[in-house]
């Protein structure tokens, strides 16, 4: 699994992706992806805190 800040770094880029397209389909998809990463991150930071207290 990859860490929280490299799921962020990730849907920041794909946000990227969805300001730069101009079909609205695809920035529908590139918003969708983002989605996913940032539900990745907040995932890794739970992992993480969990595991800390282990």
């Amino acid at each position: 699994m990859r860490t929280a800040s490299q799921c962020m770094a990730m849907a920041a880029r794909m946000d990227g992706f969805a300001a730069r397209d101009s079909a609205s389909r695809m920035r529908a998809e590139w918003t969708s992806m983002a989605v996913y990463w940032r539900d990745l991150a907040h995932q890794a930071e739970w992992q993480d805190r969990y595991a800390r207290r282990a």
